[in-house]
């Protein structure tokens, strides 16, 4: 795979997509001198990789035993670390296929989940905004209503927080479990939707909630979600 088409492919990717195994820096290839290798990471996003790659066009490589290459656009790739040479299987095409292609469920998923945390963590900022504005009055006739509001989008987190662990244990087989994945992708986006109306709602006055899908308050939906919806997922995902 040359220069030019890693590019244009990490280009078609989402670049916040965090992928495990990434690349970093690149340099000679020992297997070839006149050829680019990435040095392999644990995990890299999109956009840390592609900005590695853009950087590499047009400098100088410097090979193991001495020489000196131009790296272009029609220089071939590799991965592998400074110095080593594991033969066809620092290509980039075979890195690309086994580690890239055919995961993009996978990956999808994972930009979603850390989509879904930034939301999360949003959702504790809120609260806490809402306790030191309050102070004193936090603790007042009021606070009922507030904590079963803030109690019921911490169990929809959690049960969120459930079926990311069950859609990561189905997308590492995606080539199997490709529809299971794009299944647990939508209960996902069920529950953002229930944490995006309770972060609303948690401003207003509501009704005691005590838990049961049939107790007839306004988080009524997140308690039939719990009851079922993910109970359903966790059973299916075994």
């Amino acid at each position: 795979m040359t220069l030019r088409k890693l590019i244009e492919r990490l280009e078609a990717l989402d670049p916040e997509i965090r992928m495990t195994p990434g690349f970093g820096a690149s340099h000679s290839w020992r297997g070839s001198y006149e050829e680019v290798a990435f040095t392999p990471l644990p995990e890299a996003t999109v956009a840390e990789m592609l900005t590695h790659a853009r950087a590499a066009a047009g400098t100088t490589l410097y090979g193991w035993k001495g020489g000196k290459y131009l790296c272009t656009l029609d220089t071939e790739c590799n991965v592998a670390d400074e110095g080593d040479y594991g033969g066809d299987t620092d290509r980039m095409d075979v890195w690309w296929e086994i580690n890239v292609a055919g995961r993009s469920e996978l990956f999808r998923l994972r930009a979603e989940v850390d989509r879904l945390t930034r939301e999360r963590d949003e959702a504790h900022a809120f609260a806490t905004e809402v306790r030191e504005a309050l102070g004193d009055d936090y603790a007042g006739p009021e606070a009922h209503w507030r904590a079963r509001s803030l109690a019921s989008i911490a169990r929809v987190r959690a049960a969120r927080d459930e079926l990311r662990e069950h859609a990561r244990v189905a997308a590492s087989a995606h080539r199997k479990e490709g529809d299971r994945a794009i299944a647990l992708a939508a209960r996902l986006g069920e529950a953002e939707g229930l944490l995006t109306e309770m972060r609303v709602r948690a401003k207003e006055n509501g009704a005691d909630c005590d838990g049961s899908p049939n107790c007839g308050c306004w988080d009524s939906r997140a308690c039939a979600f719990l009851a079922a919806g993910a109970q359903g997922d966790k059973e299916g995902a075994k």
